[in-house]
């Protein structure tokens, strides 16, 4: 069974959580956000992004690079609960 990213509101825990950091930081509305949201596409910035940047490694303790945020490829709302499904392995 293929994942629909184009139309899927955000599932897992991570998408959720990432999607509800964008919401209150960024003001968007969260039903607005979708899997394929990107980060700059939605309203964020380089302000935004130090203070997500922060909530995550306060909350998770996760240390997320700036850079993906930024990647046209890697700044999606999955292709960053990916990547932080993937710090919070190696924690």
């Amino acid at each position: 069974m293929s994942v629909n990213t184009e139309v899927e509101a955000p599932s897992s825990q991570n998408e959720q959580y990432l999607a509800s950091l964008w919401s209150e930081i960024i003001g968007i509305d969260r039903e607005q956000l979708r899997r394929p949201s990107k980060f700059l596409e939605v309203g964020g910035n380089s302000l935004t992004l130090n203070i997500i940047l922060t909530r995550i490694e306060s909350e998770t303790g996760a240390a997320m690079e700036p850079e993906w945020f930024f990647d046209d490829e890697k700044s999606s709302l999955y292709a960053l609960a990916q990547e932080l499904d993937q710090l919070s392995v190696r924690s």
